[in-house]
């Protein structure tokens, strides 16, 4: 059970750590506009509210994202979420399994996040393994070990997929782990409970949440031209990257900002 939990974790962390440098770093290169500030915290107080409601990424893609938006990482070889392949491989994984790579990757990391963020002070100085999922999930994460058994912890150095085998393994495992996170939260609201209003609120005041700010291409990037401005703002757990096509802020990424 240990080793399993174990794993789970370890991935989910592993999934962060891959990525939390792509875009977290980043820093203003000009002055943003007060009208591009209105436009991107519209767009992302909104995104916000519809996730947490809806609790899956994949139900918000359509209104929100860029179309195609995953296209726009393959121009850019240290984009989020190709980082996360081995280059020689990522041709030979589908398009859809890598839009079901990203909806699971944020979706487990999110509710994750949405989890631990209810604990109380205390609680989270003192985390163990056990604590990072609810009772449930890991009951059944201990009576159905096939489950996660193809998850196993990897090196920083590692690709988190060298094979499209990996892929296959690790999906479907991932995406049980979410449809279990899910049915918890369905039974277990977390909108009204105290402690994750507490916790939600200082993380608000130490990422400076919903205040965006400017990044403009030096040179071409994701697909765009230099000059390219690119509005990036954080959102509870996550950092949006938004780019203007036909007149509108779309999100071009949402990655783990925590």
């Amino acid at each position: 059970m240990k080793n399993k939990l174990f794993s789970v974790a370890t991935l989910i962390v592993t999934l962060f750590a891959v990525v939390s440098s792509v875009f977290s770093q980043a820093k203003p290169t000009t002055q943003i506009t007060e009208r591009e500030k209105k436009e991107a915290r519209i767009v992302a107080k909104t995104f916000a509210k519809q996730f947490l409601k809806e609790k899956d990424i994949s139900a918000l893609l359509r209104t929100f994202f860029v179309e195609n938006f995953l296209e726009h990482f393959e121009k850019d070889e240290k984009g989020f979420p190709l980082a996360s392949f081995k280059p020689e491989i990522v041709s030979k994984i589908s398009k859809e399994d890598r839009l079901r790579f990203y909806i699971v990757f944020i979706n487990s990391y999110y509710l994750n996040s949405l989890y631990i963020s209810k604990k109380t002070t205390s609680e989270l100085e003192n985390m163990n393994l056990k604590d990072y999922f609810p009772p449930e999930v890991s009951k059944i994460i201990e009576s159905n070990p096939q489950i996660f058994e193809s998850i196993s912890p990897r090196d920083k150095d590692e690709y988190l997929v060298e094979n499209p085998d990996d892929l296959k393994k690790t999906l479907p495992a991932l995406e049980e782990f979410v449809k279990l996170m899910q049915q918890y939260f369905k039974k277990n609201p977390i909108e009204q409970n105290k402690n994750y209003q507490k916790n939600i609120s200082i993380l608000n005041k130490r990422n400076s949440t919903f205040k965006p700010w400017l990044s403009i291409c030096d040179n071409s990037c994701y697909g765009y031209p230099t000059g390219t401005r690119l509005i990036m703002v954080n959102i509870p757990f996550l950092q949006l990257l938004l780019v203007k096509e036909m007149n509108y802020l779309k999100i071009l990424s949402a990655t783990p900002y925590f």
